[in-house]
C-alpha cells in the first residue's frame, strides 16, 4: 500500500504520524512506501539550487500565507466553483506579497504553480499507479492537497481504496470531510497505529472492517458513521518509525547538500499539565489529552535503533510536553549519545532541570512562553508567571540551550496596559534570545475557547479565509474548520500594541548570541558586570558589599521583601570597596543600608537594567501585591547555543 505526505507540510520534517503506520506495516508483513510529495514539490518552485528552492518552498509552508498556500490546489479540488472569488483573492495576494521579503516573486511563482497544479498532482498520482490502497495524511495546511490529490487518484482508479487521516480528521472533521468529498472511501479519526494497519490486513483478506476503531465511512445507505479511536494506553507497544523512504528522497532531492537530516520521534502522548488546567486556546490533542509517555528503558532503545538506521543526530520530538521525570532518569541516559534533541516544555522549570536539558542533549526548546505579563499568562492557564519565563530564558542562554518562542496578543478580557509597561521593561532582555514574532492569538478546534466560547464571552464562527478553499456554506465550513475567528471579547484595535512591538522588532533586529551580552564574574569580593546591550552599553559595573549578594540571591524570581530578611540576617560584610577602576560604575551599599533602605539600594540595579521586576499576587486568593525581581546577567562563561538548528 502507499501513503503520502502532501504540501504544505514541513519538508524539514518527515510525519511521524506515516512512519510510524508504516513501520507497524512493515511489521505484519504489509508492503509499504510513503511519498513524501511535499518534497517533490520542491522541483516545482523557483530557485537555481536545492536551497534556494527550499527556501521558497519554507516561506510559503508558514501559517502566514495561508490561505493562499491551499488556495493553490483549489481549482484542482473544486474545478470552477470557486473561480469568481480568484480576483479578489489574487489581489489579496499581491498586496500581502508586497509586505514579505521576496513576497512578489513567491507570489507569482504561487499562481504558476496553480495553473498547473493538475499536472503536479497528476505526477504525484502516477507513482501510485501500483498499489491497491492509498492512505493519505491531512494536518493543518494540507487539507486542499490531500484531497485534490484524492480525488484524482479516484478520477483515475476507481478500484483503489482511497483513506484519509491525520489531525484534520480528528473529532467530527473526519466525518464532515467523508460528507462533502465522495471520492473518498474512508477517514481515520483519532490515535490509529494499530487500527490502520488492522483495516489494511482485513480489507486484503476479505474480513468485515466494521468494528475497527476510529474507522468513519459510509452505511449501505449512504450514511457516514463512525467514531474517532480511543487514545493509546501503552506507547511501548508502538513500531519503531520508518523513515527509509524520507531519507531517500531528503538526499534525492539534493537537501543534504545544506540541511541536518532532522527525524521526529515522540516519547509521550498528551499533556500532564492540559489534564488538570487546560490552557485556554490550546487546540491540540483532541480527545487525547491524557498524558502517557514511554517508559525510558524502551525509548533510549528507540532512540539507539533510529541512529543506527539512518546515521541520524537530529531528533525532533513530537511531544506536546517532556515528561517530569524524563529530566532526571532519561537524559542522564543520553549524555554518552551524540544526538540533539528538541523538546517542548514547560517555562517553569528550575535551574537543575534546564542543566539536565543541556547535558542531555536537549539543545533546542519550545517552551511555551506565549506572554511575560502574569496577568495575561493567568488568563491563558499557563501555570506560570511572566518573570518565571524571563528566568528560563536567562538559563536557557547561561546553559546553550536554544529556545523557540512566540507573544501572543488579543486574548478575550486581556489587561491592555500591561502592554505599555512591557513596552518599557523589554529592552533590558536584548541579551537574551528574543521572541520570533508578536502574534494575535487564534481560537483553535478542541480548544476551551471553542468547547466553552460564551464562558469568555465569545460567539465564534470559522476562519473567514475558508471560504477561499471550500465553496460550502458557513455552517458546514465549521464541521471542518479548524481556525475560528470572534468579534467578542477581543480589544478593539492594535493602538496598544504599537509600543511593545517596536521594542519586539528592535529586539529581533539587533540580538547576536555574541555581541549582544549582559554578563558578570567575580573578583574577589566583588561582581563584574559587563553590560554591551544597545541602549544600555557599553558600561562596566563593579558590584561591591552587599550588592553581589543581591545578584546571587536573585538567580530566581523572589519577593523584595524575601531579599530585606536576607540583609538583616547578613550582619556584618566587608565594607564596599572605595572606588571602582577606571571605566567603571560603582554599585555599592552594605546589609544594613540594604536593610535600612532596600528600594534606594536596588534604584542604580533598575537603573542599569539588571534586574527585571513583576508585581505578582503572592499567595492564591489573596488581594496584596508584592514585587519580584530578578536578576539578569549570565556568567561570563555562559555556553554557546547549538544554531546547527536554525540553519538551513
Amino acid at each position: 500500500m502507499a501513503l503520502v505526505q502532501p504540501p504544505f507540510g514541513s519538508g524539514i520534517l518527515p510525519g511521524l504520524g506515516l512512519a510510524l503506520l508504516k513501520g507497524e506495516l512493515v511489521a505484519r508483513g504489509v508492503d509499504c512506501r510513503v511519498f513524501y510529495w511535499d518534497l517533490d514539490l520542491l522541483e516545482e518552485l523557483p530557485g537555481r539550487t536545492p536551497r534556494e528552492r527550499f527556501q521558497a518552498f519554507s516561506e510559503l509552508t508558514s501559517r502566514p500565507w495561508f490561505p493562499f498556500n491551499e488556495w493553490a490546489f483549489a481549482r484542482a479540488l473544486h474545478d470552477d466553483r470557486l473561480d469568481h472569488r480568484a480576483p479578489a483573492l489574487v489581489e489579496r495576494l499581491r498586496s500581502f506579497a508586497r509586505r514579505r521579503r521576496n513576497g512578489r516573486a513567491l507570489a507569482e511563482h504561487l499562481l504558476a504553480l496553480r495553473d498547473r497544479a493538475d499536472a503536479v498532482i497528476d505526477r504525484c498520482a502516477d507513482g501510485l499507479v501500483d498499489y491497491d490502497v492509498v492512505g493519505i495524511g491531512t494536518t493543518f495546511l494540507q487539507n486542499t492537497a490531500a484531497l485534490a490529490l484524492a480525488r484524482r487518484v479516484k478520477q483515475r482508479w476507481p478500484d483503489k481504496t482511497v483513506v484519509l487521516g491525520g489531525a484534520n480528521c480528528d473529532g467530527g472533521m473526519g466525518a464532515a470531510l467523508l460528507e462533502h468529498f465522495p471520492f473518498l472511501d474512508n477517514v481515520f479519526s483519532g490515535e490509529v497505529d494499530f487500527a490502520f494497519p488492522a483495516f489494511v490486513q482485513a480489507r486484503a483478506a476479505g474480513r468485515s472492517t466494521e468494528a475497527i476503531p476510529g474507522l468513519v465511512s459510509r452505511g449501505a445507505d449512504g450514511r457516514v458513521g463512525g467514531t474517532p479511536a480511543p487514545p493509546l494506553g501503552d506507547l511501548d507497544a508502538l513500531a519503531i518509525p520508518d523513515y527509509a523512504d524520507y531519507v531517500e528522497a531528503f538526499h534525492r532531492h539534493g537537501l543534504d547538500s545544506f540541511l541536518r537530516l532532522t527525524l521526529s520521534l515522540e516519547s509521550s502522548r498528551g499533556c500532564w499539565w492540559g489534564e488538570r488546567h487546560h490552557c485556554t486556546f490550546c487546540g491540540l490533542n483532541a480527545g487525547g489529552m491524557a498524558f502517557r509517555r514511554k517508559h525510558p528503558e524502551r525509548f533510549e532503545a528507540e532512540v539507539d535503533e533510529v541512529v543506527r538506521r539512518y546515521g541520524v543526530r537530529y531528533l525532533y520530538m513530537a511531544d506536546n510536553i517532556l515528561a517530569v521525570d524524563y529530566f532526571g532518569s532519561v537524559l542522564e541516559r543520553m549524555k554518552p549519545r551524540e544526538v540533539e534533541f528538541f523538546y517542548e516544555i514547560k517555562s517553569n522549570v528550575t535551574r537543575r532541570q534546564v542543566a539536565s536539558l543541556a547535558a542531555g542533549h536537549v539543545s533546542y526548546v519550545k517552551p511555551g512562553i506565549e506572554h511575560f505579563s502574569s496577568a495575561i499568562l493567568a488568563r491563558m492557564r499557563k501555570g506560570v508567571t511572566g518573570i518565571q519565563n524571563v528566568a528560563l530564558l536567562r538559563l536557557a542562554r547561561e546553559h546553550g540551550v536554544l529556545v523557540d518562542y512566540a507573544v501572543l496578543v488579543g486574548f478575550p478580557g486581556e489587561e491592555v496596559d500591561e502592554y505599555d509597561r512591557l513596552a518599557k521593561e523589554i529592552p533590558k532582555l536584548t541579551h537574551l534570545r528574543p521572541p520570533v514574532a508578536l502574534t494575535p492569538v487564534e481560537f483553535h478546534r478542541f480548544s476551551p475557547y471553542h468547547q466553552v466560547p460564551a464562558q469568555f464571552g465569545l460567539a465564534l464562527r470559522p476562519w473567514s479565509e475558508y471560504a477561499e478553499i471550500y465553496p460550502l456554506p458557513e455552517d458546514e465550513i465549521a464541521r471542518v474548520a479548524y481556525v475560528f475567528e470572534t468579534s467578542q471579547g477581543v480589544p478593539a484595535g492594535h493602538a496598544h500594541l504599537r509600543a511593545l512591538l517596536e521594542q519586539l522588532r528592535r529586539w529581533l533586529a539587533l540580538y547576536t548570541e555574541s555581541r549582544c551580552t549582559l554578563t558578570w564574574h567575580a573578583e574577589g569580593a566583588d561582581t563584574i558586570v559587563d553590560d554591551t546591550r544597545p541602549g544600555f552599553g557599553p558600561r562596566r559595573y563593579r558590584l561591591s558589599g552587599f550588592a553581589p549578594e543581591v545578584l546571587r540571591l536573585l538567580d530566581e524570581p523572589k519577593p523584595l521583601v524575601a531579599l530585606s530578611r536576607a540583609a538583616c540576617a547578613a550582619g556584618s560584610l566587608p565594607a564596599p570597596a572605595a572606588a571602582a577602576a577606571p571605566g567603571e560604575t560603582s554599585i555599592a551599599f552594605d546589609a544594613a543600608q540594604f536593610a535600612a533602605d532596600p528600594d534606594r539600594c536596588l534604584a542604580p540595579l533598575r537603573e542599569a537594567g539588571l534586574i527585571f521586576e513583576e508585581s505578582l499576587v503572592r499567595l492564591a486568593g489573596a488581594s496584596a501585591r508584592e514585587t519580584y525581581a530578578l536578576a539578569l546577567p549570565v556568567p561570563r562563561d555562559f555556553r554557546p547555543a547549538n544554531l546547527d538548528w536554525l540553519v538551513y
